[in-house]
């Protein structure tokens, strides 16, 4: 005849698997944070790799990383124009993440952005927009910026540079091009975590501005001018009073 368990036997049974379960869940944690790491880190070396595509086709001249002028009409022929006033009237701004020449490169689930920015009549279309799946970050929370946007990533605005001329950046191996953040731009003064991160997190600062998100276990995901990419620690990506440390790695020209 078969033995039924006893209660002690039962009790180490139920011991062992919560034991189990103690050890497994930070590794399944930690493998799935890793997971959203390396996908984060794809998804931004993908855009700096189609904001190189764009370089080559349009004078050595990179997307704009903050709201420029734009005439449907001539953007494409006159690449320059797109940071100027055309015939004393603005259609609407475009930034890097609605460029809809920059978008064609870069083959994310763009069809009705692109559509909304080659067709919308108003700029305020731009907030109603579908975002490629992309443009967030896997770690990023499940809500929209303060403007509505499905974008986790900014790309670099220092010295207030709206775009970069390629022959005219210095060690491009070292230069952020593209971080994890909540905005559209980013600096070397968003980066400091200590009046960012450290205070608000995802949230933004002041109401005006969001600081680099450094919401992979304190790190932050960055791709370079010279497309590669790589997670670095906050303490790594900015450093607390060391201006020629900061300006080395967030001033494209310098």
């Amino acid at each position: 005849m078969r033995r039924a368990f006893t209660l002690i036997e039962l009790l180490v049974v139920v011991s062992i698997i919560a034991l189990l379960i103690a050890i497994l869940l930070p590794a399944l944690g930690a493998a799935r944070d890793s997971g959203r790491t390396a996908s984060c880190l794809s998804n931004i070396r993908q855009m700096m790799v189609a904001n190189e595509m764009f370089m080559q086709d349009n004078d050595a001249l990179y997307t704009s990383s903050y709201l420029y002028p734009w005439d449907s009409e001539v953007y494409g022929s006159k690449p320059d124009s797109r940071k100027y006033n055309i015939n004393g009237s603005v259609r609407r701004a475009m930034y890097w993440a609605t460029d809809p020449v920059y978008l064609d490169y870069l083959q994310f689930d763009d069809t009705q952005v692109s559509n909304v920015f080659r067709t919308g009549s108003s700029g305020s279309e731009l907030w109603g927009a579908h975002w490629p799946e992309q443009f967030r970050c896997p770690a990023a929370p499940e809500v929209d910026n303060n403007f509505d946007h499905h974008v986790s990533y900014a790309f670099n605005r220092e010295n207030g540079n709206i775009s970069y001329k390629r022959d005219a950046i210095r060690n491009a191996s070292e230069k952020y091009a593209y971080s994890d953040q909540q905005n559209w731009w980013t600096d070397s003064d968003v980066a400091n975590y200590a009046v960012y991160w450290d205070v608000t997190g995802e949230e933004w600062y002041n109401g005006g501005k969001a600081g680099v998100m450094y919401r992979h276990s304190e790190a932050s995901n960055f791709a370079f001018f010279d497309s590669h990419a790589e997670s670095i620690k906050k303490d790594e990506a900015y450093r607390a009073g060391d201006n020629d440390f900061n300006k080395d790695r967030w001033d494209p020209y310098r």
